[in-house]
Formats: C-alpha cells, sequence, structure tokens
C-alpha cells in the first residue's frame, strides 16, 4: 500500500472498526468512524458482474446538512455535497470515500 490517506484510515487513532449502512449483500455500504468531528470512511462495493449506481445518504452516518467528500483511491477531493453522495461503481470495485460533516 502506497498511498498514505487509505493507511491512516486503516491506522485512524479512534480505532473503530467499519460496519455495514446497507442491508444488500451485493452492492454495499460500509462505514467507519474517524478522528474527527462528523469524519467517516465510506466505502461502496459492487459484488455484482456490472456497473451499478450506488449511493451514501449523510443521514445514514449521523451528518445533517452538507458533507465534503474525497476519493481516497483517486486522492481527489469531489466537493461539497448536500444530502448525499452517489457514484456508477463499476463491476467487482470499490469506492473508498472521505466524508467530512459541516
Amino acid at each position: 500500500m502506497t498511498n498514505a490517506e487509505v493507511v491512516a484510515v486503516d491506522q485512524d487513532p479512534l480505532g473503530k472498526q467499519g460496519t455495514p449502512i446497507s442491508q444488500s449483500t451485493t452492492l454495499e455500504v460500509w462505514q467507519k468512524p474517524l478522528s474527527g468531528s462528523k469524519t467517516f470512511a465510506v466505502v461502496l462495493f459492487n459484488r455484482t458482474a456490472t456497473p451499478a449506481n450506488i449511493a451514501v445518504a449523510w443521514s445514514s452516518l449521523g451528518i445533517t446538512g452538507a458533507a465534503t467528500v474525497r476519493d481516497l483511491w483517486a486522492k481527489k477531493d469531489l466537493g461539497s455535497m448536500a444530502t448525499q453522495y452517489s457514484t456508477n461503481v463499476p463491476s467487482h470495485a470499490v469506492v473508498m470515500l472521505k466524508v467530512v460533516g459541516q
């Protein structure tokens, strides 16, 4: 692993384990609280054979209002989103985000 941001999620001092926030076993959304107010790692898993749109609502993280989103694999800020983040996840792929409530 050479992505320091992804390693930092694993080594976050809060020490919390990730938990699922979706009921699906094929299009999964997991969250992990991180150090810092209203800060979470979020993983969007697509276990299917076709690309799929997956969303995470801020309310499922306990965030009210907008949140800033960063794609940790791409090392790219995605901006502020009002109530949720949604993206098309390729087949058998993962999107890993850092979400910070405002």
